[in-house]
């Protein structure tokens, strides 16, 4: 898709539905993922890949789990205190900013995500 004047509008742009958007964009359904097709998108879904192993395990960077999860339901339990969506036991900075864990592991959408040949779900 091609802005060749630079007017910020989208050249040949199409709407025939009026909603604002283009309609040949708006055909590539680029909305949030939903990778077991269960309903819940993702970011939201404590199990994206529905292998009952909780995403927070499954991403997890070294962190004891028995300290950030102790109630083991799949949500880091602790405060945030500065308010940035990061909770105080892994944040690293005091306001908004990053967080200490490193780029979260793709496991969290891997079936097997030990490449032993079965299953999470069976490993359980």
């Amino acid at each position: 898709y091609t802005d060749a004047n630079g007017d910020a509008i989208i050249d040949n742009f199409t709407d025939l539905n009026g909603n604002g958007r283009d309609d040949t964009v708006e055909s590539l359904n680029y909305g949030p993922l939903d990778f077991d097709n269960d309903g819940i998108y993702n970011y939201q879904d404590l199990d994206s890949d529905n292998d009952a192993v909780a995403d927070l395990l499954e991403g997890n960077k070294g962190h004891d789990m028995s300290i950030v999860d102790p109630d083991n339901n799949g949500c880091i339990d602790f405060e945030d205190l500065d308010g940035d969506g990061i909770p105080d036991i892994i944040d690293s900075f005091v306001g908004f900013g990053t967080s200490s864990w490193q780029q979260v592991s793709s496991a969290y959408v891997n079936l097997d995500s030990d490449s032993d040949g079965i299953f999470d779900i069976e490993e359980i």
